[in-house]
């Protein structure tokens, strides 16, 4: 299981075999079997690597009956969450039987041309997943931000970008000078802050160059204490 980089959720189920396996054990009579994923996530109908796909992740045993109710509670995630809606119309309604838990996982989506593994066949179940797992993680990091946000302005340390706009007011105007800044919303730590520098100067993409580091020391300059009224007359007469 060691891999430098990081396929999509689907993609690493497709690699480790995952949906064979388990068709296999439900399908055979073995009481138990030996799985790469945390218990108590599995009990929510989550396939989750008990470290992190491509690390040395340790195993767990899992009863038929821990499998089953996994599985019934991973395509109840996936018709909740209803998406991809092609590939979830093609699930089976209520509560899945041992023949319907089979089916739905011998159920293939062919990855699209969108995707970096297009044309590939994947798991549908997985697919699926991975794709109520992405929006599941979203909705997180987006409270855990909002929060963090909530608190930095409540102890008055929450943070802007204010980047001057340079340019002349009249023909007279010999040469540019500051006439606005643009400035970033409220940011809630200076690292989030430094990042919304980058990104407004250099596009989504600026993390991937290898003067990032260069970047991010740039920022510093622009990076200001949030003002309630708007009012930063103190900090923008440096420019």
């Amino acid at each position: 299981m060691n891999n430098n980089s990081t396929p999509s959720y689907a993609m690493q189920m497709k690699e480790e075999n995952i949906a064979p396996t388990l068709i296999g054990f439900v399908r055979g009579k073995a009481k138990t079997i030996d799985l790469y994923f945390k218990r108590d996530e599995l009990a929510l109908g989550k396939f989750e690597w008990t470290v992190g796909y491509g690390k040395d992740n340790t195993l767990n045993t899992f009863t038929r009956g821990e499998i089953m109710r996994g599985l019934e509670t991973a395509h109840a995630r996936c018709l909740e969450h209803g998406k991809p809606i092609g590939v979830v119309k093609g699930f089976p309604q209520g509560k899945p039987n041992k023949t319907g838990i089979l089916n739905i996982l011998g159920l293939t989506h062919q990855l699209g041309i969108r995707s970096p593994y297009a044309g590939q066949r994947v798991s549908s179940l997985f697919h699926c997943l991975g794709k109520a797992r992405s929006a599941e993680n979203r909705t997180a990091r987006t409270a855990k931000n909002d929060l963090a946000l909530q608190l930095s302005m409540k102890m008055g340390t929450t943070l802007v970008v204010r980047i001057p706009v340079m340019g002349r007011t009249s023909k007279r105007q010999k040469k540019d000078r500051v006439i606005g800044f643009n400035t970033s919303d409220p940011q809630a730590n200076s690292k989030k802050a430094i990042n919304k520098y980058c990104n407004m100067t250099y596009g989504s993409d600026w993390w991937k160059a290898d003067t990032k580091a260069d970047m991010q020391r740039e920022a510093i300059d622009f990076v200001t204490i949030y003002k309630a009224d708007g009012d930063y007359s103190e900090f923008d007469k440096n420019f």
